[in-house]
């Protein structure tokens, strides 16, 4: 489990999660602390860091969409835990340095559980789930897929804010003090609303808008692009299915082409002939080298 590439994969969603709380506490507790304000630096955070990561990780940086994909069956027990468990103690490093910044007590955000609330963090979550899903199910590339899921969490955020301060995130939310983890108030709002949102925003979209013929292997695929494979200056034979150019036998084209009739017959050396790859397999695979005849 701990090899390079999975350790890479959990300190990239400790540290991406940490970076985005700090975000949002920055511009929460600032005079630009307005819902569009934390919705722009939010998506920005999201963009940015999923260039930086997501060739190392699958660049979710929120408990609820982790736990989403699990539901879904795109993501082992084990793995969802320990990146659940990492993100929080990315929120919560955030949390800890922002106070060691401001040097005081970051005012907590007290809010009692309000089903106007959850629903409003539950749909804003299932908006960013679907852009990440539409990312995962059709194998966007980091860039696009960066772009998407930043849009995603900043309208996600908008959406949010029309009946809460619009987090939208779980372990964000730890981070800027809307939920404590070991008391009731405000987990309803900012965990249950966000986790119920991504999870019917997942399933959502891949019932019903995923290609079910082409395969869920964006979390492979992103990390096999950490390192350059030993064979990436071999042609792949399986990805090109065009002519190709193969030798012959030289004195059978020779020869063949002197009984034709022909008067300019080619070189010996540049006798080269195109063929389908398919053919020219069936016929290795077919026909026997015929005999030497002894003098």
């Amino acid at each position: 489990m701990f090899k390079r590439n999975n350790l890479a994969m959990l300190v990239a969603e400790f540290l991406g999660t940490g970076v985005l709380t700090l975000v949002v506490l920055s511009v929460q507790r600032s005079q630009l602390g307005l819902a569009f304000f934390v919705a722009i630096a939010a998506g920005l955070a999201i963009t940015g860091l999923t260039f930086v990561f997501g060739r190392a990780s699958v660049a979710h940086f929120n408990p609820a969409i982790t736990l989403a994909f699990w539901t879904a069956r795109r993501m082992k027990t084990v793995k969802a835990l320990l990146f659940v468990i990492f993100q929080v103690l990315g929120a919560w490093a955030a949390y800890a340095l922002y106070h060691y910044f401001v040097n005081t007590n970051v005012q907590e955000i007290t809010q009692a559980f309000s089903g106007r609330v959850m629903v409003a963090e539950a749909i804003g979550t299932m908006i960013f789930a679907m852009a990440c899903a539409a990312a995962a199910y059709h194998q966007f590339d980091n860039s696009r897929a960066a772009v998407v899921s930043g849009i995603g969490f900043m309208l996600a955020i908008v959406v949010a804010s029309g009946a809460s301060v619009g987090i939208a995130n779980p372990a964000v939310a730890l981070g800027v003090r809307a939920w404590e983890v070991f008391g009731s108030q405000g987990w309803g709002n900012f965990v249950l609303g966000p986790v119920l949102g991504a999870i019917i925003g997942i399933n959502l979209y891949g019932l019903l808008f995923a290609n079910p013929d082409r395969p869920f292997s964006v979390f492979k695929r992103r990390a096999a692009a950490t390192s350059v494979s030993s064979k990436s200056s071999v042609v792949d034979d399986d990805l090109d299915d065009d002519d190709d150019v193969e030798p012959i036998d030289i004195d059978k084209a020779v020869n063949k082409n002197a009984k034709a009739g022909r008067g300019n017959v080619a070189p010996r050396s540049s006798v080269t002939v195109t063929k389908s790859k398919k053919s020219a397999v069936k016929k290795v695979a077919t026909k026997k080298a015929a005999p030497k005849k002894k003098r």
